[in-house]
């Protein structure tokens, strides 16, 4: 392997390393060649809706296997009819700005999937409402039973409250 790697100066391996360490950057560099926007919601690149995933997170993720594992939701029940669903989100979630993740984040992302040129409007489409009963707690009505009510909520979420502006009142 390359670690174990050494010079051999004058009979002898030569261990030391005289190449200066560099400070430590967290940054990534990534290039695209198919960039149309970087809002996960709008963009029809493959690419960069792979690349958005590792920044916008979704409430659900769908397994290979058709299951979905909780992502930014701790928990939910679904109605017994199966017209609706209730999530609880995970507390203590931080925009990158600081801001708590919250539920008029998800009705914002919502609205903006169904009234704009998505590639996740298909899984809205069986939406009929989508309310904020609290901060944390969400409730969605479908038009009709929905078998795996999780898998349709596995869009990415983007902020869109501003606690500034103080427009919700659960």
């Amino acid at each position: 392997s390359l670690s174990s790697c050494a010079l051999f100066k004058g009979g002898a391996y030569d261990t030391t390393n005289d190449v200066e360490e560099s400070p430590v950057n967290n940054q990534i560099t990534v290039g695209l060649f198919d960039l149309d926007t970087y809002n996960p919601i709008y963009s029809l690149s493959p690419t960069v809706v792979n690349l958005m995933g590792f920044v916008f997170e979704p409430l659900f993720s769908v397994n290979e296997d058709g299951t979905t594992t909780n992502i930014l939701a701790e928990s939910y029940t679904v109605s017994p009819d199966g017209k609706s669903i209730t999530v609880r989100l995970k507390q203590n979630v931080k925009w990158h700005d600081g801001s708590p993740f919250i539920c008029p984040d998800i009705l914002y992302t919502v609205d903006k999937i169904k009234s704009g040129n998505s590639r996740y409007k298909y899984l809205i489409d069986p939406i009929q409402d989508a309310i904020a009963i609290d901060y944390n707690t969400l409730k969605i009505t479908f038009f009709k039973p929905t078998p795996n009510p999780t898998a349709l909520l596995s869009f990415p979420v983007i902020k869109g409250y501003s606690a500034e502006s103080d427009e919700f009142k659960p």
